[in-house]
């Protein structure tokens, strides 16, 4: 166990110096990019839905839009991660122990012809490593798939919002570099939970164990 605390300890310290500075600075380009971006926005009559409104900064709002509703998405496909890992470290810390029991008590074990029912017991435990190893390893896939969706979808998302307005004139080519880059920049600093996920999953893990061996 202060093995398991120390270890717990300096990988706490370490991701949140880490994530610390990342998260301060990290909202600072929304406000050096969303400016501009808002600027190349078109206004959006409203009318063929229905609405006698006209939409203003509409890059802005789907941009910030979809790195809300993306974080929420990316938070309930990976919610397991945290409680895997829990696991998985609780288990494979058992097995530890359960190994250096037997090791110590081989003579015991030997004399009292008990090797199959202890071979049994820790094939048992290493089944349920096993077991779990699979879900953290699907919660981690999970994860990465949703990173990398925004980095698919922003290859061809502002192209295709700017087209309509480059074709009619309101809007130059060259503005769709300027516009993408941004986007992915503003997404990027909303959306920096999404790409840090896996880090403050293990860090929530960390948190929780370090909790519970305080509270035990």
């Amino acid at each position: 166990p202060e093995q398991r605390i120390q270890e717990d300890a300096s990988d706490f310290v370490e991701q949140v110096l880490v994530l610390g500075p990342a998260l301060i600075t990290g909202f600072l380009p929304v406000f050096l990019y969303s400016g501009k971006l808002w600027s190349l926005s078109q206004p959006i009559s409203l009318e063929p839905i229905g609405l006698p409104f006209v939409l203003h900064g509409y890059l802005v709002i789907a941009t910030v839009g979809f790195a809300v509703l993306w974080t929420i998405v990316t938070h309930l496909i990976g919610s397991k991660l945290t409680r895997t890992e829990v696991t998985r470290l609780g288990l494979e810390a058992n097995f530890r122990q359960e190994m250096s029991v037997v090791r110590e008590n081989s003579e015991a074990i030997a004399f009292q012809r008990g090797a199959s029912f202890e071979g049994s017991r820790i094939m048992g435990i290493f089944a349920l490593i096993k077991e779990n190893w699979k879900h953290y390893t699907f919660a981690n896939l999970r994860v990465a798939f949703a990173t990398q969706v925004p980095t698919m979808l922003f290859i061809m998302g502002p192209t295709l919002l700017c087209a309509p307005f480059v074709l009619d004139g309101r809007m130059k080519v060259g503005d769709i570099q300027f516009v993408t880059a941004a986007m992915v920049t503003v997404f990027g600093s909303i959306g920096i939970f999404i790409q840090s996920y896996q880090t403050i999953a293990l860090l929530r893990a960390g948190t929780s164990r370090l909790r519970y061996f305080d509270e035990s």
